[in-house]
């Protein structure tokens, strides 16, 4: 047996076997609107009759496809029960009548997966990226399961579900068939640091990979580490906003905060007058400083330079013009750990009047939600206290920055906002969990700077007082 297979044994039983009937489980009256015009795909259980959850509970085990019925007994979807996670995940709204049920089979999941690969390679030809997520959950009408490829060679799969982990043992199939060698796994009965060899080469090259035409190191073999707490690999989803670091850092001082791999600093140093890529983790640093010099650019060693420090003590001799900050889990994910953080680049001078400040967020770790609860392991198993503490969302981030700043007497001008939309491609229109921002530091506004106190005597007006 192959140590693939060896890996993904337990996984064997659970295989969807072809059928076109399911059992039945009953929604509420009205409930059926969430599918019908909401388009819904997460339905909590408390939506469908008590009896059919007693029945789910006594009958079905966690995985099993089921079918979702109104409460006059007429189809609306098929779904995956899911106890654990208190839901049924919606992954197909099909037509009302039974006997137009399409046969479910693995062949009928891998066919998406086809299909929204392929979307994808229409979208980013292979020359800008051949490195992001290609299978999106509920976008891609496969619910909890997410797929990174990085340069196809290389792929994480992310199965946040019973349902969606029944379906990795053919996805692994499918990628094998397509060039992957290496997998990295996170599913319910796996754990979240599996990982399996697909292909073995005969001669060992350097494990790369590349994004806009930057190179990145693979995980060396030796590495194994939850998928949440690896930062030894980029996010996807920040693909545009490192691109346009190439064009924004022209010729200016370019400061890069938590960057993961140096991919955004690599983009920078091709175009920029200097290049300061700080990490408060030497790991992190050390990682970062051999995927620059593995891109074997001249560039890298006349303008880079790295400083391992807490980026919130940070001194530099000028103003930064453009500042890159990703998000991290542990120290910059939270509304005081922002609002602290650019403070402290303010009073510090590290940004001012004229910096272009981006920001590159995650609501949830990999920009999955179901994987937020595992954020209580930062905060000592404490689930509430990580539940009150959670990360960022993209409007009352800017919020935060835009007070933080103000205190400074800085204002923040809004520029330009990236989401992953071609990772989120159909519906449900959920925003997505992983997002960038890019501004503009300005000056104080003059009513700012020439304030007349309410209770002056003089009454003289701000126009006077010019």
């Amino acid at each position: 047996m192959s140590m693939h297979a060896k890996v993904v044994a337990p996984l064997t039983a659970g295989r969807i076997q072809a059928a076109h009937k399911f059992p039945q489980l009953r929604l509420q009256p009205s409930q059926h609107r969430l599918i019908t015009r909401r388009r819904r795909c997460d339905l909590p259980l408390r939506f469908f009759h008590p009896s059919s959850v007693e029945f789910a509970k006594r009958e079905l085990e966690a995985g099993r496809i089921v079918e979702v019925r109104r409460d006059d007994h007429s189809l609306v979807a098929l779904g995956f029960y899911e106890p654990h996670l208190k839901r049924v995940d919606v992954f197909d709204m099909t037509p009302s009548s039974a006997a137009m049920l399409p046969t479910i089979s693995e062949d009928f999941f891998m066919a998406r997966v086809h299909e929204a690969w392929e979307r994808r390679r229409r979208i980013l030809p292979q020359t800008q990226s051949n490195t992001y997520r290609i299978v999106n959950g509920y976008a891609d009408s496969l619910p909890s399961l997410f797929v990174d490829v990085f340069s196809e060679c290389f792929v994480r799969i992310v199965a946040t579900s019973v349902g969606a982990e029944r379906l990795v043992p053919p996805l692994l199939d499918f990628l094998s068939r397509r060039g992957a060698e290496d997998v990295l796994l996170d599913t319910p009965t796996l754990g979240d640091a599996a990982r399996v060899s697909l292909i073995t080469p005969t001669i060992p090259l350097p494990s790369m990979y590349v994004e806009g035409g930057v190179s990145h190191l693979w995980l060396r073999p030796d590495m194994r580490m939850p998928s949440t707490e690896n930062l030894f690999l980029i996010n996807p989803a920040h693909r545009r906003i490192r691109r346009m670091l190439r064009d924004l850092g022209k010729g200016k001082r370019v400061l890069t905060i938590y960057d993961r791999s140096g991919s955004a600093s690599m983009n920078a140093v091709m175009t920029a007058k200097h290049v300061t890529v700080v990490h408060r983790e030497e790991a992190s640093l050390e990682w970062a400083r051999e995927n620059l010099i593995c891109n074997h650019s001249a560039s890298v060693f006349r303008a880079c330079e790295t400083v391992c420090c807490d980026p919130a003590e940070l001194r530099v001799r000028h103003q930064q013009d453009v500042v890159y900050i990703e998000c991290h889990p542990k120290f910059l994910s939270t509304s005081q750990q922002w609002a602290e953080f650019v403070r402290s680049l303010a009073i510090n001078k590290v940004v001012g009047v004229g910096t272009m400040l981006i920001v590159a967020q995650e609501e949830a770790p990999l920009g999955v939600r179901d994987l937020l609860h595992r954020r209580k392991a930062l905060y000592g198993g404490d689930e509430s206290r990580a539940d009150r503490d959670r990360p960022m969302t993209r409007r009352p981030l800017a919020d935060v920055l835009r007070n933080a700043l103000e205190l400074c007497h800085l204002q923040l001008k809004f520029l330009r906002a990236f989401s992953v939309a071609c990772d989120h491609p159909l519906l449900p229109e959920a925003e997505s969990a992983s997002f960038s921002q890019l501004y503009l530091l300005e000056g104080p506004a003059l009513d700012q700077v020439f304030r007349v106190s309410p209770s002056s005597n003089d009454g003289k007006s701000i126009g006077e007082a010019l």
